[in-house]
């Protein structure tokens, strides 16, 4: 403020950092007399960390707030998180044969927003830890809640006719087993299913894809279901897990993006139910999904050269005109409707992808953007291979031409004179289902349209897919030897191989889509996306070699019973080369292919149903040639799932203190003949499991490890409050919170009071080093002066509110603190000091701020690749002093890979890669660490394999 012209010392900053305050001035000037205007103006997030930083990084910022308050007010803390509420009113409103409708009151998670439910059900009677959470119907978990005090109404589906139900729930925030937050156990509410007339449950069986199909890109599962009163919907199924939402009318089918799950086998089933919830459950489906990797390309023909791979992470040249005629590399003229995008479902580069958006009120015939590549390379070739990743947006408004251009391939100049003559790919059709055609426009021969001829499979919307093109040129003007075929995820769609045309070179390969012909404006906003660019030459001759290789099984034994991992391996031999080896269960791919011997892999039989299959292993040679072996027929006999860990029925409080108490139970089984581990929680007056604390103080601190079972268990919660109620209870499991447990049910409660201490006087304690407001570096020394009126047990340092080193009983209360393994700014230390009686207090805040100098790292200089083969490669670099070696390598600048450290420090390093795809780029960075800890970290380079 100014008062007489003067700037009063009343002006306020304050910062915190993780809710601890680090700066709170109430004392600056701010406005002087000469300048007593002065105001907000803006508020920059601007981070500068300099030139010269070893490697790429980036900082987050999430969640920003501004905001004003009348001068001199106080900054309000921010509000504290409180537990979820919990449901008090929980009944079953409606029954029927195979159905309840359970109904309440939506409260609040404790943050001000709907809470999420996981509701539970038994019959005749609930225990919460032993229920099962509900899986079918509305209710199912996790429920999402709506509004705050809202009436909320779901359905439980799949229930016994006639049978009594009892059913629970609990309110949460978070993700459950990861970071969930808990609210109390609603009331129970009780329900007894109608006896049906209607006793018979559907009948349904999956349709397609076939049993053992190999599947990729986008399919669609279908299934045919009957019933005697009337199927009232059917849910498809993948391991299990719901698979789109429920089709409740027929045709009953939905869409599987396979993209979106993991290469190998895979479950499909179809869950069917009438109006009175009988359900029946199809015969599963085996589906090996196998989708090739981003940067492969399974049918660019063998020794080709590459021309080009853009990714469109890349930087893009952005221009008025395109690169044809004597133009080379890539450009663009984005006409306002090219932008790149993130997309996470994208195969190759998720955080950039090329969008030509087609907006609301887009007219047909026009094309929102046009983007292409030329170079000399393109021009001589005349054999060439395209490959592209391409997604249409879901819906998509057809063209009433039926025409929508994916992308163009350009000829220009020699027998076409100044002509431009294009092949041209189609998503052909006005609507579903779309088709890819080829179209021939502006040639001097009359133009063609080439349809699938070899396949005929459906475009999925909304779902990437890999497009393939061979295109060569006839060898004369006159000859009808040319060839084009085109690919979709991976299965040939056409393939014509009497093409005739001119001797025009080819130019360029461009994007510009064009929607249809004159007429049409979109009503929607849809777009195309695209996803690196592939583009290689072919110069050499077919393989004279057709004698495919001689492929035998190793293990196991025909006939053989086996469970568990199961080592399954051949022996493959050719007279050129064997260049894989891919096992099959029942005809089914399973694992990848191998391409090196030995031949062998492991099986995971639990996937698999028990009972008899059939494993065989193809192999194929470098030409192409391929052969099966005999097949040897196994037994699959894998143990059914264990059972969960027991109940704890009888735990009690047999002793008390006052700040503690002592626990007995009877240890339980984990389910596997193990002793189980225990959650122990506490609360007090009364405990609701949900929003319990566990036990973190004492020897039943969780997790807390079993000995034997049926032992007589006993342990001690401290750091309780004197003469207060307090009840227990704890659940068995086995696993690891969090990650992977089993729990068994909740146990009984337990309760007990603490009794009243004499001791009530809290130590004191204060930080006597380093001082407030010392600036640190190095290793420092932190100490405490603390006393007590009956005796200090034990002082604990704290950095930011967590533990610095141990806690030490014993003077002197110091400790070595190395300031480097924190970050530069400010810190606040603080020290706890306890009593005998567990009485504590908290020392003053003291404030530090580290400043620790930025470490140098070596140089790296002097990169080299040599003896690089088909399969292996030397990578070579110096430095400017000495430290270890290291590699990141893969066929993306994400590498993927990483050879073992060479810890000798030396300043001339060599690293040998091997197990490298042939005629495959490769990129690497070299990683050295001097004695210091510094790391340095290069550039990006690439190397190529060679093909043979």
């Amino acid at each position: 403020s100014i008062a007489g012209g003067i700037g009063q010392a009343d002006g306020t900053a304050q910062y915190w950092f993780n809710g601890m305050p680090v700066i709170d001035r109430h004392d600056i000037v701010f406005r002087t007399g000469m300048n007593p205007n002065i105001q907000f103006h803006q508020f920059m997030i601007a981070p500068y960390i300099g030139s010269g930083s070893p490697a790429d990084q980036y900082m987050w910022v999430d969640d920003l707030s501004l905001g004003t308050q009348s001068p001199y007010a106080p900054s309000p803390p921010p509000p504290p998180s409180s537990v979820p509420g919990t449901v008090s009113n929980l009944s079953v409103s409606n029954t029927g044969s195979n159905s309840v409708t359970l109904s309440f009151t939506e409260v609040n998670d404790g943050t001000g927003s709907p809470a999420k439910y996981d509701v539970r059900f038994d019959s005749p009677v609930i225990s919460w830890g032993s229920a099962s959470s509900v899986a079918s119907g509305t209710c199912a978990t996790p429920l999402a809640g709506t509004q705050i005090g809202a009436a909320k109404t779901c359905t439980v589906l799949g229930l016994a006719a006639g049978t009594q139900y009892q059913f629970q729930l609990i309110a949460y925030r978070g993700t459950l087993n990861v970071d969930a937050v808990f609210g109390g156990l609603s009331n129970v509410a009780t329900g007894t299913t109608s006896s049906s007339s209607d006793t018979t449950a559907p009948t349904v069986s999956i349709t397609a894809p076939a049993n053992n199909a190999m599947v990729s890109g986008g399919v669609t599962v279908s299934a045919n279901a009957s019933d005697n009163v009337g199927v009232v919907g059917v849910q498809f199924k993948l391991d299990g897990a719901n698979l789109g939402s429920e089709a409740t009318a027929s045709p009953y089918s939905t869409s599987f993006n396979t993209t979106l799950t993991t290469n190998g086998n895979h479950i499909l089933t179809a869950l069917a139910r009438d109006a009175a919830g009988n359900t029946n459950t199809s015969a599963a489906v085996t589906v090996t999904v196998n989708n090739p990797s981003a940067t492969a390309w399974p049918n660019e023909p063998a020794g080709s050269t590459l021309i080009t791979d853009y990714a469109f992470s890349d930087p893009l040249p952005l221009g008025n005109s395109m690169p044809v005629g004597n133009g080379t590399g890539w450009a663009i003229n984005n006409g306002g409707l090219a932008s790149m995008v993130s997309d996470p479902t994208a195969p190759y580069s998720p955080l950039n992808v090329g969008q030509w958006s087609y907006p609301t009120g887009f007219a047909g015939g026009s094309a929102p953007a046009t983007m292409g590549y030329a170079s000399s390379n393109l021009a001589n070739a005349r054999d060439l291979y395209f490959g592209i990743w391409w997604k249409p947006s879901n819906p998509w408004q057809g063209h009433a031409s039926g025409v929508n251009k994916i992308l163009f391939i350009e000829q220009y100049g020699g027998a076409c004179g100044n002509n431009l003559q294009n092949q041209v790919l189609t998503m052909y059709g006005q609507s579903e289902p779309y088709l890819l055609r080829m179209t021939n426009e502006f040639m001097i021969a009359p133009t063609y349209n080439l349809n699938p001829n070899v396949n005929n499979p459906a475009v999925t919307l909304g779902v990437w897919h890999r497009l393939e093109i061979h295109r060569k040129l006839s060898n004369t003007s006159s000859s009808q030897d040319g060839i084009l075929q085109w690919w979709m995820d991976g299965t040939l769609v056409g393939n014509y191989s009497n093409i005739n045309d001119p001797q025009c070179p080819f130019d360029s390969l461009s994007f510009s889509p064009t929607w249809g012909g004159v007429g049409d404006t979109k009503a929607e906003n849809d777009y195309y996306r695209y996803d690196h660019v592939h583009i290689s030459q072919f110069t050499g001759t077919q393989s004279s070699d057709t004698i495919p290789p001689t492929v035998t099984m190793t293990a196991p034994a025909n006939g053989a019973t086996v469970s568990g991992a199961v080592t399954v391996s051949a022996n493959a031999s050719d007279n050129v080369g064997v260049a894989g080896v891919q096992f099959k269960l029942d005809g089914s791919n399973t694992g990848a292919e191998i391409n090196a011997a030995p031949y062998n892999y492991s099986l995971d039989s639990t996937l698999y149903p028990n009972g008899s299959h059939t494993l065989t292993a193809t192999a194929r040679d470098t030409a192409g040639n391929m052969n099966t072996s005999a097949g040897i027929t196994v037994t699959l006999s894998n143990a059914a799932p264990r059972p969960p860990p027991g109940a704890v029925s009888n735990l009690s409080v047999s002793n008390t203190g006052s700040n503690s108490v002592t626990l007995s139970f009877t240890e339980v089984n984990d389910g596997t003949a193990s002793p189980a581990k225990y959650d122990v929680r506490f609360d007090s007056p009364v405990i609701s499991w949900g929003s319990a604390s566990s036990v973190a103080s004492g020897t039943c601190a969780t997790p807390l490890a079993g000995t034997q079972i049926g032992a007589a268990k006993t342990c001690t919660v401290l750091g309780l409050a004197a003469g207060t109620q307090y009840q227990f209870q704890l659940i068995a499991y086995r696993g690891t919170l969090n990650v992977d447990a089993v729990f068994g049910g909740l146990s009984n409660v337990a309760t007990g009071t603490t009794s009243s201490s004499s001791d009530t006087t809290a130590p004191t304690v204060s930080i006597t080093a380093p001082a407030n407001n010392a600036m640190v570096s190095g290793g420092v020394t932190v100490s405490a002066n603390a006393s007590d009126n009956v005796g200090v047990a034990g002082v604990q340092f704290q950095l930011d509110g967590v533990d610095l080193g141990a806690e030490l009983t014993a003077v002197p209360y110091s400790i070595s603190w190395n300031t480097t393994t924190a970050s530069n700014g400010g810190h606040i230390l603080t020290a706890v000091a306890r009593d005998a009686a567990r009485n504590t207090a908290t020392s003053a805040a003291v404030s530090v701020t580290t400043l620790n100098t930025a470490p140098t790292p070596p140089v790296i200089s002097n990169v080299a690749t040599s003896n690089v083969t088909s399969s292996s490669a030397t990578l070579t670099w110096t430095t400017n002093a000495v430290s270890s070696s290291q590699v990141d390598y893969g066929p993306t600048s994400a590498y993927g890979r990483v050879t073992s450290l060479d810890s000798r420090l030396v300043t001339a390093h060599s690293q040998t890669l091997a197990g490298l795809q042939k005629n495959t780029w490769y990129h690497f960075r070299m990683l050295s660490r001097d004695a210091a800890g510094n790391l340095a970290v290069s550039r990006d380079f690439t190397f190529k394999t060679r093909h043979k």
